[in-house]
Parts: C-alpha cells; structure tokens; sequence
C-alpha cells in the first residue's frame, strides 16, 4: 500500500491579503511565471518514489 500526494510550487510569490488605506487603490500584477509540480508516493516500509513535472496533473 502506498500513500500518495502533490505540491505544487511557483516562481512568483502571491499573498492574497495586505492592509490598504481608504484612499489607496491595490492590485496584484497579473505576471505568469513558472510552475513546477510533485508528485511522491511512500509506503508503509518507507520507500519513497517520486516525480517533478511541468504540467498539470487531471484525473
């Protein structure tokens, strides 16, 4: 039996909260950068097998 999970990390960071003054208008920058996601699985005598990929992962 194996126990599997993903991650996902990204070039650019994002903080989807922040303070702004009443008269303060705030964006976030639409900027694409790179994406790399994992993939690992491990079983329950702790061998562990994993993968970084490019693209995204849809089942």
């Amino acid at each position: 039996m194996y126990h599997g999970d993903e991650s996902r990390v990204y070039s650019e960071g994002y903080v989807p909260y922040g303070w702004q003054f009443p008269d303060e208008e705030v964006y976030v920058p639409s900027q694409r950068g790179f994406r790399l996601n994992i993939f690992g699985l491990i079983s329950r005598k702790n061998k562990c097998f994993w993968t970084k990929y490019w693209f995204e992962i849809s089942l």
